[in-house]
C-alpha cells in the first residue's frame, strides 16, 4: 500500500469518527412523581437495560440508584443510572401489601377492612388534612 493511499484512509476513519461525535442524540422526557425531569434515548422504552439520566438546572447526571414512579411503572435503577426492572404501580402496591401482611403477621382480609373503615372514619381525614 502506498503512503499516501494509507494516510488517505486514516483520515477518512477519523473524519467519519467526528462526523458520528457530531450527531445530536434525540431523548424522550418523563417527569418522575416526585417532579424530577430525567430522560432516555429516543427510540428506547422505559425497559431493563436502559439508560435513564436525571435534567437539573444544574446538568444532567445518571439517574440515582433505587424505585421512582414513571407514568404508573415503578422502575428500579441501577447504581449505573440504567433500568434493572420495570413494574406497574398497582401489581407492585398488592406485593407489598402481601409482603407487608405476612411480615406483620396480619390477615390480608383484617387489613384491608382496616384501611377501608379508616378511609371512611371523617376524624381521620380530618386530622391528615390538618396536618398538612
Amino acid at each position: 500500500m502506498e503512503k499516501k493511499t494509507f494516510i488517505d484512509k486514516i483520515k477518512d476513519m477519523f473524519s467519519e469518527v467526528e462526523q458520528s461525535n457530531d450527531e445530536e442524540v434525540k431523548m424522550i422526557y418523563y417527569t418522575t412523581k416526585e417532579g424530577v425531569e430525567v430522560k432516555i434515548p429516543e427510540g428506547s422504552e422505559l425497559a431493563e437495560g436502559t439508560p435513564i439520566v436525571v435534567v437539573t438546572e444544574e446538568g444532567e447526571s445518571p439517574a440515582p440508584a433505587g424505585e421512582h414512579i414513571i407514568e404508573d411503572k415503578v422502575i428500579t435503577v441501577d447504581e449505573a443510572g440504567v433500568i434493572v426492572s420495570v413494574a406497574d404501580v398497582e401489581e407492585s402496591l398488592k406485593v407489598w401489601f402481601a409482603h407487608y401482611c405476612r411480615k406483620n403477621r396480619t390477615n390480608m382480609s383484617t387489613m384491608l377492612r382496616f384501611l377501608i373503615s379508616s378511609l371512611r372514619d371523617e376524624s381521620y381525614v380530618k386530622e391528615e388534612k390538618e396536618q398538612e
